[in-house]
């Protein structure tokens, strides 16, 4: 959990004590959990969101001109954005099982998983690219496959979202069921709870009475990044898309973009996420803007 949470008294759940199946996972992100007027705190990232500007940094993403044409002093700069990474070369959707070697391999040869991966510390298990697909699987590191961070049932399951390699992650397959199609978001008490740290359960966010599923912190960043570049990426594209309780089409709601900004905020860029970002574009021709520079981020009215 994150370690500058502010508390604020405002109507929150009660846990959710409603255990999803492990198998078959759908996690409806627009089913509220049990509510009841208890009293008890909530989380409000408020404070920390106003600090944006003052405190992230640019880095230096190896973009190159990529972003020549954007200007920051024009009005409609996120619109040209919007247009620059809307060009994208792509791969299909079988081809991105090839890519993920050149995107998310440790330096061993093995999977960078988000789900499982510890940066610090030993790992409960690891996959070999080539040979550990799914496959079913039963529990934990039986297997991997690939995981829309941007759910799929919010998009329709269309292309060219649907291989879009910056929110698509190869990822542990139970794991990934686990999260369903749940919003990111910081848990409470969690239901479950994956080998490095991952958690699924009801948010304690104020303005959120929904189940959440929640990273480490390692990779909340790299995760809010992901889901700035969708919003952005597909805003003009989105009158298929499914509401969510997190998002109406591409627009993120009030309390997801608040909670996605200061995990932006608190997990910058690091080595990683630039190298994946850098692989992706060689790929399919198109950047996340927000890895390049995460103080655009600061800088979107609204995602």
């Amino acid at each position: 959990m994150l370690l500058f949470w502010v508390l604020l008294s405002c109507h929150p759940a009660v846990e959710d004590t409603g255990e999803p199946g492990e198998t078959g996972e759908t996690g409806e992100t627009g089913e509220t959990a049990d509510t009841a007027d208890t009293g008890t705190s909530c989380i409000s990232f408020q404070e920390i969101v106003e600090t944006c500007e003052d405190v992230v940094e640019p880095v230096d993403g190896g973009a190159g001109e990529y972003y020549a044409s954007v200007d920051l002093a024009e009005a409609d700069w996120v619109d040209t954005v919007h247009a620059l990474i809307s060009v994208e070369d792509g791969v299909s959707y079988d081809a991105t099982w090839d890519a993920f070697p050149l995107t998310d391999a440790r330096e061993d040869g093995t999977l960078w998983d988000i789900y499982s991966t510890l940066p610090t510390g030993k790992v409960a298990y690891s996959y070999d690219l080539a040979s550990d697909q799914c496959g079913e699987y039963s529990g934990e590191g039986d297997c991997y496959n690939r995981e829309h961070l941007w759910p799929s049932s919010w998009f329709g399951g269309n292309s060219p979202m649907k291989s879009d390699l910056h929110h698509l992650f190869p990822t542990d397959g139970y794991v990934n069921n686990r999260r369903g199609n749940y919003a990111f978001g910081e848990v409470a008490n969690p239901l479950w709870t994956s080998e490095n740290g991952s958690m699924m359960g009801r948010s304690d966010q104020c303005d959120s009475d929904y189940r959440v599923f929640e990273p480490i912190d390692a990779f909340k960043g790299d995760i809010a990044r992901v889901f700035f570049y969708m919003s952005i990426r597909y805003r003009n594209q989105d009158s298929a898309w499914a509401s969510s309780g997190a998002a109406e089409g591409a627009s993120l709601n009030a309390w997801a973009e608040e909670v996605l900004l200061a995990w932006h905020i608190q997990d910058p860029p690091d080595a990683k996420e630039i190298d994946r970002n850098n692989a992706v574009a060689s790929i399919q021709g198109n950047r996340n803007p927000f890895v390049d520079h995460p103080e655009w981020a600061c800088l979107v009215e609204d995602f």
